[in-house]
């Protein structure tokens, strides 16, 4: 049970974290002097080339070696960490 509820924790934050990562991407991709459509298209192709890269490394190789809780884990923090790598840039660029 435990095992479950930790699983269902790291999945809720990993996307949490996704979540915001696309409207701060934006905003970035703006402040540096795009267009609106231009930066949706670009922001866009980035994530799903970025999704699609990352589900096939998971599936493929960590997941047999690390197995599925801990690629859990290692998602969440890596989602967390490019959370605030975003959050930083988006800092940055306001200035």
């Amino acid at each position: 049970i435990l095992g479950n509820m930790v699983f269902s924790l790291l999945a809720c934050m990993a996307g949490l974290c996704a979540g915001v990562q696309y409207p701060l991407s934006n905003a970035i991709y703006l402040a540096r002097g795009g267009s609106i459509g231009r930066s949706v298209a670009v922001t866009y192709a980035v994530d799903l080339a970025g999704a699609c890269l990352g589900s096939l490394v998971a599936s493929a190789v960590v997941i047999p070696v690390a197995g599925v809780y801990q690629t859990a884990g290692m998602l969440a923090v890596l989602n967390c960490g490019a959370f605030f790598l975003l959050r930083i840039g988006r800092t940055r660029c306001a200035k």
